[in-house]
């Protein structure tokens, strides 16, 4: 569950809450690790964690953003849809737009709101579609 008053995101198979206040060494004590599909550090001091669980009944993949401090400060999340994407579509413009507008759909039900980018006291939720990174997923950003 997303909370919008105050930005935690409660995690339905692991239990674990998402928050600004969560430390990397909490996140890496609480988390299955079965559920860890990879970690890597950018060499900046932020570290990215990548993992699968449910949010709302429905399963995604999760990229997490550490600080040098420690602290999470991005959450991306993509949707698995567990659809069968022919091979000719996969990498196309259409495919980008189609995701976005699923992610824009799923937005709406949790936020109650149709705009892409939605800003509260403790940061924003952000419906993105990346040309260059050919990606689409739903950002959670925190104020820090």
């Amino acid at each position: 569950m997303l909370n919008l008053e105050n930005g935690t995101i409660t995690l339905e198979k692991s239990g674990v809450v998402l928050s600004q206040s969560l430390t990397v060494s909490e996140f890496v004590g609480k988390f299955p690790a079965s559920q860890i599909r990879n970690s890597r550090e950018i060499g900046n001091g932020y570290v990215w964690y990548y993992f699968t669980d449910d949010l709302l009944g429905e399963p995604f993949y999760f990229s997490g953003c550490f600080s040098p401090e420690g602290y999470l400060v991005q959450i991306n999340l993509y949707p698995d849809k567990k659809e069968v994407i022919e091979d000719k579509d996969i990498w196309s413009i259409g495919r980008l737009e189609k995701d976005k507008a699923y992610n824009d759909k799923w937005l709406l039900k949790v936020c109650g709101t149709n705009k892409t980018d939605n800003v509260y006291a403790w940061g924003r939720v952000v419906s993105c579609m990346e040309k260059k990174g050919w990606s689409s997923h739903i950002l959670i950003r925190y104020d820090i």
